[in-house]
């Protein structure tokens, strides 16, 4: 059986850890490519890897409007319907994003705009989740869900939210993609791995993926039984 939500990473690096690229994740399904946020560092890295023509349609998830994460947002959609004479889907529950392309020069009419996934989509459940992470910016994490998975992508969080730690514990969910920080802040804005340690039970973390690092950790946080996304 096919598992749709193979998650690969362009990056999976913060915004102040360019070396390891922003954070954007991606899979295929039904023939259609699936971006979860499209930060400077990913248009470029995406255009490398393949050729978009080969997908019927390409739907781009939004977590929040930080650079980081949409800052190439506005080259993909003009070379999809200036070069490749479509219009991709731009998925965020806050219609900001729309706003913010405008002031990048990209028109309403070049790309299609979804508070949440279309009908048309039938292979995948996107469930937005609110996430502590900017005061001045509505930010969300996702649970993705196919008829073989269930998974939740945090984008960034400064702490997992007490239902998606319940839904962990209570075997709901396959696995967890949570921002994971070494720096513990008076006010956080990402999460900082003690907190997340503190969550997260020991014999749970091997479903615990960490991402948007701030710094090379792999060996720390895998000692502490966490996994560790990776680029590629």
């Amino acid at each position: 059986m096919e598992q749709y939500l193979d998650l690969h990473f362009f990056g999976c690096g913060s915004a102040f850890n360019p070396a390891m690229g922003n954070t954007s994740a991606w899979f295929e399904a039904d023939g259609c490519l699936f971006l979860v946020d499209c930060g400077e560092t990913v248009y470029e890295l995406l255009m490398k890897r393949s050729s978009l023509r080969e997908y019927r349609q390409i739907y781009v998830l939004l977590t929040h409007l930080h650079a980081d994460h949409v800052g190439s947002l506005g080259s993909l959609i003009s070379y999809n319907y200036c070069i490749l004479g479509r219009k991709i889907s731009v998925i965020h529950p806050s219609a900001t994003v729309v706003e913010l392309l405008r002031l990048m020069g990209i028109k309403d009419e070049f790309y299609n705009y979804y508070k949440g996934l279309p009908e048309e989509v039938d292979c995948l459940r996107a469930e937005p989740v609110p996430v502590e992470h900017a005061d001045n910016m509505d930010c969300f994490g996702y649970i993705l869900e196919t008829e073989e998975m269930r998974i939740y992508y945090s984008g960034d969080s400064a702490r997992m939210p007490e239902r998606i730690a319940g839904m962990l514990k209570d075997g709901e969910l396959d696995a967890v993609y949570h921002d994971t920080s070494l720096r513990n802040p008076p006010i956080p804005s990402h999460c900082y791995v003690g907190v997340l340690e503190e969550t997260v039970p020991e014999e749970l973390r091997h479903k615990v993926y960490c991402m948007h690092l701030d710094g090379e950790c792999r060996d720390m946080l895998e000692s502490k039984g966490f996994r560790v996304a990776e680029a590629g």
